[in-house]
């Protein structure tokens, strides 16, 4: 295994150049060169399978294998997976043009997994996550969407809306927002601006609290200003459905990525370290880079199942998390109660414009 301080030197001696002089070309490089380090080594625990062997051994007698094996493998994630991780996306989002929010989130999905590996919620990782997705694309567009969707639903109505009516409008939005096309919904996720591996899973989207503001001087009463604040929670996990229907019968059939991580699985239950870490090396020395498909899979999917593998056997398992986004001042446009004004009113009376 290349031990994070071996990678850390690595870094220091400019493995990551600063992001000045031909970024792509810099960047094409350092991805190379983490493939080559990995087909180099053969495995992550070197040239052979002594380390993984030893944790063989150590099982065999004590029964501690799974113990030593995590810690390993945390190691190993922590210390060239993690950083080539961040690579993979800082590239993405300089493809992307996106130099703020984009390099931002590249960040931050390296900082995701190792909160994973840690099996434990950090607050300041999640506040980070909870800044970037307010300032994001997707939560615009669900914003403006329930915005719409309230404006339906309740705007043919007169008078001042309840705060619980103003929920339970914003609430059926989001339910929509996150169904399937299929299923007359809009199959929303964060999968935009680097968003994707940190957050694009969504486990619910929960509307707990819809503030109105106090009337303003010289209300109508045909507008009514709000706010919401919206639970997100995800649970960070590889465990999920891969097989693909079938387009005549369509149940659902295994693929070579399917069978490959679940291969993988099966030899960590059954404690056969060495062979599992052969299995998974071979594999991504010979996987392309990138463009992976199901039955063609490339790196980012081959790494995919050995954190699958992971947890499947128990060594990891997902770890929930949630976080609390308050909305912009939205607005709720209603037909006046009363068209002509109260009595008293500047300009009172029928057809008052």
């Amino acid at each position: 295994m290349a031990s994070p301080d071996s990678f850390g030197s690595s870094l220091s001696r400019g493995v990551l150049p600063p992001m000045t002089v031909g970024p792509m070309l810099r960047y094409d490089l350092v991805l190379q060169s983490v493939k080559d380090t990995l087909c180099r080594l053969g495995l992550p625990g070197g040239g052979d399978a002594s380390s993984a062997r030893t944790i063989e051994a150590l099982s065999a007698f004590h029964g501690s294998g799974k113990v030593f094996y995590a810690a390993y493998a945390k190691s190993y994630v922590n210390g060239v997976a993690v950083p080539a991780i961040i690579l993979h996306q800082r590239k993405r989002a300089i493809v992307a043009g996106e130099w703020g929010i984009g390099l931002d989130n590249a960040e931050l999905s390296g900082l995701m997994l190792s909160m994973y590996l840690d099996q434990r919620v950090d607050k300041e990782i999640i506040d980070r996550v909870r800044r970037t997705t307010l300032s994001s694309d997707n939560f615009e567009w669900l914003v403006n969407f329930i915005e719409e969707q309230v404006q339906m639903q309740l705007g043919s109505f007169t008078g001042r809306p309840a705060e619980s009516a103003i929920r339970n409008a914003a609430q059926a939005a989001c339910d929509t927002a996150r169904k399937s096309d299929d299923r007359g919904g809009k199959n929303f996720k964060f999968s935009k601006e680097g968003l994707k591996p940190i957050i694009e899973g969504i486990g619910g989207l929960d509307v707990f609290n819809a503030s109105l503001e106090a009337p303003g001087f010289g209300d109508m009463g045909d507008t009514a200003a709000y706010r919401l604040i919206i639970s997100v929670r995800d649970t960070y996990k590889f465990i999920n459905e891969r097989r693909v229907a079938n387009a005549v019968s369509g149940n659902l059939e295994e693929t070579q990525y399917t069978r490959y991580r679940t291969k993988l699985a099966d030899l960590l239950r059954a404690e056969r370290y060495a062979e599992f870490e052969l299995t998974y090396a071979q594999a991504m020395c010979d996987a392309p880079l990138g463009g992976g498909t199901d039955n063609n899979i490339d790196k980012t999917m081959v790494f995919a199942s050995y954190m699958y593998a992971l947890e499947a056997a128990g060594f990891f398992k997902g770890l929930p998390w949630s976080m609390d986004l308050k909305t912009r001042r939205m607005t709720l446009i209603r037909p006046l109660a009363n068209p002509d004004g109260p009595k008293g009113w500047p300009g009172y009376g029928p057809g008052r414009q």
